[in-house]
């Protein structure tokens, strides 16, 4: 059991703190306790440091780990130079973007990207196949991503944005918002399912 410290940076130095779930109930027959009086030494080893963003600012910024320890950071850049690993940037330089980037266990980068023209990160998860799932600010920023046979066409608030394991596309949509007001949260389970919490106006 180790005492695992990650830091992430984009832009600016992020820590994320990762500890061990002890949860474990006494034992009523042997008085085992889970928390003793002398806890377990930990090891404060750091695995690595790194920083990631641009010149200008990185905001909101999210982070996601998939089944195989990778580790996604996700958020807000308004950096014109945001790195961008192994794509080429198709949006203008000085605009808003939405950013998402994965690195390996050890830190070695896996990509790096920017999407949209003042486009807005609301939120992310890691669905099946360790495909990347963003929710973003949608309206005109996202329709020059909208796929073919996408569920829902007509600009609104809010869209998705689906990325596979490689950061390539794979599908993006408007969400119908008819009624909502607000998304404030958004799960995916093992079967690429998404799960959304919204307020409503009713």
């Amino acid at each position: 059991m180790r005492f695992l410290p990650l830091f992430l940076a984009t832009g600016f130095l992020f820590p994320m703190l990762l500890l061990p779930a002890l949860s474990q109930p006494i034992d009523p027959a042997s008085g085992s306790d889970p928390f003793p009086a002398s806890p377990p030494a930990f090891s404060n080893q750091l695995d690595y440091t790194l920083y990631h963003g641009g010149r200008q600012t990185e905001s909101r910024p999210m982070v996601r780990v998939d089944r195989m320890g990778n580790v996604l950071v996700c958020g807000q850049t308004q950096s014109p130079d945001f790195p961008q690993i192994p794509f080429e940037s198709v949006y203008p330089l000085n605009s808003s973007s939405v950013f998402v980037a994965k690195f390996r266990p050890d830190g070695e980068i896996i990509f790096s990207r920017r999407f949209g023209t003042r486009m807005q990160f609301r939120d992310a998860s890691v669905g099946a196949g360790d495909d990347v799932i963003l929710l973003v600010g949608g309206g005109t920023a996202l329709a020059t991503l909208v796929t073919p046979g996408a569920q829902w066409t007509t600009p609104t608030p809010y869209g998705l944005l689906v990325l596979d394991s490689s950061g390539g596309v794979k599908y993006a949509s408007y969400i119908r918002t008819d009624g909502l007001q607000e998304i404030v949260d958004m799960e995916t389970d093992s079967n690429g399912d998404i799960y959304m919490i919204a307020h409503t106006y009713s």
